[in-house]
């Protein structure tokens, strides 16, 4: 398990750089990983509160780390105490139940799950189009990470799972440690996979995006009016981007018109000015997006 994390770790930081420093969190996760399972190996030679207590901050900081590189991926926003409140709670619940092994147990397996659930947020919040085959990958390594859990919950409380160290437990703990490393090779390569298709669409994207300025090069080419080229221009984004509206006024020539109040959410997002080479306002370039928001530098890039 922590050879498979720590190699995990390193692929993923590897390939990630300045443009990509959600893959330096996943990394990060999978390194806090190993590190909580060194520590939980090494119960019985050391003292109790490293092996313990910081075992599980680090394995429950993974989650934080791995749902803070999806944050960042995706562009959403969750509160910070929200992400990294249970690795607080967990130092401090542990710390309080170091001598009572089942009462730990419970603890853990129910705020893994509560971490996997923020994870899982992160993930789906304000989604606009459908699952692709990493993030399905990730979902699933999650679940069965959350199944695992409440099979533990029950199994303690029951009374049928009772250890002492980490080599306790019999088959409840074997299949837990093949469960997590499942889970885990699932989530990294749902990592890897998810970042390679973004990708792949951003390389679609920017195929897309010269063939439309050939379109409007074209059109400014062969002196077309005026109107036609703004249209072409509003079309070519709105293509692009399928979850905006466009619309540009210059003078008396418009191209697009605002979306109606009653149809969809639409709301002005963006407004720019468009001044000529004097300094005189010719008309605006205006955005209409139901989540508003300004655009990305690498939008329209």
């Amino acid at each position: 398990m922590v050879a498979v994390s720590l190699v995990l770790a390193a692929s993923i930081a590897l390939v990630g750089h300045r443009d990509h420093s959600e893959r330096y969190c996943w990394a990060g996760g999978l390194t806090a990983q190993a590190l909580a399972y060194v520590l939980f190996g090494l119960r019985g030679q050391i003292p109790d509160w490293p092996s313990i207590v910081l075992g599980n901050v680090l394995l429950a900081s993974s989650f934080g780390l791995y749902t803070t590189g999806l944050m960042r991926f995706r562009g959403v926003r969750l509160p910070r105490w929200l992400v990294w409140g249970p690795v607080g709670i967990t130092g401090l619940l542990f710390w309080v139940l170091i001598d009572h092994t089942s009462p730990r147990l419970i603890v853990s397996a129910v705020l893994i799950m509560i971490q996997i659930g923020i994870l899982l947020t992160a993930l789906l919040i304000r989604r606009q189009t459908p699952l692709l085959r990493g993030e399905w990958l990730i979902v699933s390594g999650a679940m069965a990470m959350a199944g695992l859990m409440a099979f533990r919950l029950w199994a303690v409380t029951s009374g049928l799972l009772r250890i002492q160290f980490v080599t306790d437990g019999g088959w409840i703990q074997g299949m837990t440690f093949m469960f997590a490393m499942t889970s885990t090779l699932m989530l990294a390569i749902g990592l890897i996979i998810m970042s390679e298709e973004r990708a792949e669409a951003s390389m679609a994207l920017g195929q897309r995006f010269q063939w439309y300025r050939g379109q409007i090069l074209e059109r400014l080419s062969t002196g077309a009016p005026l109107a036609e080229v703004l249209d072409a221009i509003r079309q070519g984004l709105e293509a692009l981007r399928p979850d905006t509206q466009c619309r540009i006024a210059l003078g008396d020539q418009e191209s697009g018109m605002p979306p109606k109040a009653d149809d969809t959410p639409w709301k002005t997002s963006w407004s720019q000015p468009v001044v000529s080479s004097t300094g005189k306002v010719l008309g605006h370039f205006m955005l209409y997006q139901e989540d508003p928001r300004p655009p990305h530098p690498r939008t329209f890039h």
